[in-house]
């Protein structure tokens, strides 16, 4: 994670360059695609990308813009099912197969997430705490 936001850090900072030379706003948006379990064995952690653990479907979502004037932290349910209808609007397409209403940065979770909340529901697994991974 430290080298993502690493990554990310540059980026801001070189688009904000750009904007002050140029005067063009810019947006950054960040997700993931799948979270992360890990595992202990005798041989070390493992990190997972697997299907099996409630965090593989709680990723992270973010939308920087250079013209924000406040801050929003929203903890609501948003589908991937409905990301790219929702990023579709964001950015301004219009198509009659995508869903208008769809917004991926508002206060309110999907109305419709086709059954996937439900599905995520359903995992027995208990949550996998954070964990901290020395380094050599």
């Amino acid at each position: 994670m430290k080298k993502t936001d690493e990554l990310l850090e540059k980026l801001y900072n070189e688009l904000n360059q750009n904007k002050a030379k140029s005067g063009r706003s810019f947006s950054m948006v960040y997700f993931s695609d799948h979270g992360l379990i890990h595992s202990e064995d005798n041989k070390g952690i493992h990190i997972l990308n697997t299907a099996q653990g409630k965090l593989h479907f709680d990723v992270p979502l973010f939308k920087i813009s250079s013209d924000d004037t406040e801050r929003h932290v929203y903890k609501v349910f948003k589908s991937g099912l409905n990301f790219t209808d929702g990023i579709g609007k964001w950015i301004g397409i219009t198509n009659e197969k995508l869903n208008p209403q769809a917004d991926l940065f508002s206060s309110q979770s999907d109305k419709d997430d086709y059954g996937l909340k439900q599905v995520i529901e359903k995992i027995p697994e208990k949550a996998d705490p954070a964990i901290v991974i020395p380094t050599k």
